[in-house]
């Protein structure tokens, strides 16, 4: 990731994801986002420290399900002023495309059972 700040805003405050005290440090942030772990570096290296300047974009689209209505989750996307370079697609009642800060594609879907979480 090239912004640190940028990341937390839109891991934890837009996908509601919490971030992991432990191995988040002066190098990486790490969000858990339900079952999945996202390690995000913003140094190159630890020696050296050089920052990442070109993100890393996935190819395709990052699934995602979430107990929280998507809709709710979009509206908050929305309205922080700090991610207003998301853009969001609402593709159905239970489904969205969040296209991130950094490029990548989240596809977001309300789980109507949540024991398909676990």
């Amino acid at each position: 990731i090239s912004d640190e700040v940028l990341a937390r805003s839109f891991y934890v405050n837009g996908l509601a994801g919490s971030l992991n005290p432990v191995s988040t440090n002066h190098r990486q942030v790490h969000i858990n986002l339900g079952l999945c772990q996202f390690h995000l570096p913003y140094r190159l290296s630890v020696k050296e420290g050089e920052k990442v300047s070109i993100p890393q974009v996935w190819p395709g689209k990052i699934k995602v399900w979430t107990a929280e209505g998507v809709h709710r989750l979009a509206r908050r996307l929305k309205d922080n002023e700090e991610l207003s370079n998301c853009r969001v697609e609402e593709l159905s009642e239970d489904r969205v495309t969040i296209t991130g800060p950094f490029g990548n594609i989240f596809e977001l879907e309300t789980v109507v059972d949540e024991e398909q979480l676990n």
